[in-house]
């Protein structure tokens, strides 16, 4: 299969039939050397709802897939030690295997979204090539990429750094190109770095990695230099470029979707969420239509915008943690939306809601209202805001107070609140336990009948003493019997 190229049946491979019949098999297969190419893979079970769900779906990859990545299914049902030793907790669980690395899929389980990211995945690199002429399709079909420039004299060591380094966003929405193109160089290079390298082949070479956001490559928002990196060690100096990009791949404000919801509020960069919820029906109290609250809620976002912007130019030096700046339609959020806070929808084990009321404290009457979510700890923090305001038509946030407040929080000056409930952290930690229960169980069916037979008959008998003590208290002091009587 190695030099012909994966996948050229265009079919699902199931573990146990060729070229995969066995678990040594599975495991040579998925390895780094094997070259077969990329895999995506499903690990499920027969009678899991979620997974009965996305069967059409992800029986098609295997022809839209072909020639590209091999597509194989894993029965965790009928191979319960192989998914114990792949680490599986719940189902489905669908993984990229690339190239010695694993990335887990936390997207939509349609066909187009999972081939979209499957495509992206699997591909070799986490760079294209491109040239000038590519600059306004690129502009147009994403809201945020990356470009890394350089010239002939930039060092190939410095080139690989980068391509490590931005093998990071081939899981993600965000894409990454890179271009010698000296119309490029041209137009972008006062946002480059000059290198004062001392061999001669390098010196003078201009490189950089910028980001540009919202459809605009006018300029960068951001720029990053990995010629500052370049004597360091290869692991601390791919970490330093992964981290910069993990913080700036979003946009200037992203949307809360199902899709974003946990990759923005539980990101890999571990940067605090300035949230603001907005509706078309509540504005600081009153009930509007949706026609004319539609408008009210868009002139309430473009303020937030135009705050987010400024931001990135106001000097804070005070304010630790890097920020995203996002927005939430607290009508869709009002109710309880099933979410895991790993990241996908909930699959078949048990699983959490999230609802902006009860998570956030963030009622009708409220809106629109801002937060500070710290979702890695499940914490939160009130940040000012004028919902009466934006109901008179007037301006819902003050860029001081705002501004003031969030150097307050960087500087622990403002106690976090919960955004969970005790009731929800201990089903949170008690729903992978009982997942893991579940694979045990089956991997070991008798062990785990004898446990719940054993665990039956504890419960029986305490069931039993209690229902003794219950009657004992309740009997009378005095005899009853019409007979007896007393002296």
């Amino acid at each position: 299969m190695g030099p012909a190229g994966p996948n050229q049946s265009g079919q699902v491979l199931p573990l146990g039939s060729p070229p995969i019949q066995d678990e040594e098999a599975l495991k040579r297969f998925l390895a780094r050397e094997s070259g077969v190419g990329p895999s995506f893979v499903k690990f499920f079970a027969p009678w899991c709802p979620h997974c009965k769900a996305m069967k059409p779906a992800y029986e098609r990859l295997g022809e839209s897939l072909k020639g590209v990545i091999n597509v194989l299914e894993v029965d965790c049902v009928a191979n319960r030690e192989t998914c114990v030793k792949y680490g599986i907790q719940s189902f489905p669980t669908l993984r990229m295997y690339n190239n010695g690395q694993v990335t887990e899929y936390r997207g939509g389980r349609n066909h187009d979204a999972m081939k979209k990211w499957a495509r992206k995945a699997g591909s070799s690199s986490g760079l294209g090539e491109i040239g000038m002429a590519e600059l306004e399709r690129i502009r147009a079909e994403h809201e945020v990429f990356f470009l890394y420039l350089y010239t002939a004299g930039t060092p190939d060591r410095e080139q690989d750094l980068v391509q490590k380094a931005t093998s990071v966003l081939m899981s993600k929405q965000t894409y990454a190109f890179r271009s010698s193109d000296q119309a490029l160089i041209d137009k972008y290079g006062t946002y480059l770095h000059v290198s004062q390298g001392s061999s001669k082949a390098n010196a003078g070479a201009l490189s950089g990695l910028l980001v540009f956001k919202d459809h605009d490559s006018k300029a960068p928002i951001s720029r990053f230099f990995p010629s500052d990196v370049v004597e360091m060690e290869d692991r601390s100096a791919v970490q330093k470029i992964t981290s910069w990009l993990q913080a700036e791949r979003f946009p200037t404000v992203v949307e809360l979707t199902g899709t974003t919801f946990s990759d923005v509020i539980y990101n890999d960069a571990k940067s605090l969420v300035v949230l603001a919820a907005v509706s078309d029906v509540h504005h600081g109290g009153n009930v509007i239509g949706t026609g004319s609250g539609s408008q009210e809620r868009d002139l309430e976002l473009r303020a937030f915008s135009e705050l987010a912007a400024k931001w990135r130019t106001s000097p804070r030096p005070l304010v630790r943690e890097r920020l995203i700046f996002a927005w939430i339609d607290a009508d869709r959020w009002a109710t309880a939306v099933k979410t895991c806070k790993s990241g996908e929808y909930c699959r078949c084990t048990p699983s959490l809601t999230f609802d902006i009321e009860t998570d956030y404290k963030v009622r009708p009457a409220d809106l629109p209202r801002v937060v500070l979510v710290e979702g890695s700890r499940l914490h939160y923090y009130d940040l000012p805001s004028d919902s009466a305001a934006a109901a008179r038509g007037q301006p819902w946030l003050d860029e001081v107070q705002l501004f003031d407040a969030l150097e307050a929080i960087s500087q622990g000056q403002v106690a976090p609140k919960s955004s969970k409930t005790v009731i929800y952290r201990t089903f949170d930690s008690a729903g992978g336990a009982f997942a893991r229960f579940l694979i045990a169980f089956s991997n070991h069916p008798y062990i785990g009948v004898a446990f719940v037979l054993v665990a039956f008959i504890g419960i029986f008998r305490v069931l039993s003493r209690f229902v003794r003590s219950v009657d004992a208290a309740h009997q009378p002091l005095l005899p009853t019997n019409s007979a007896s009587k007393l002296d």
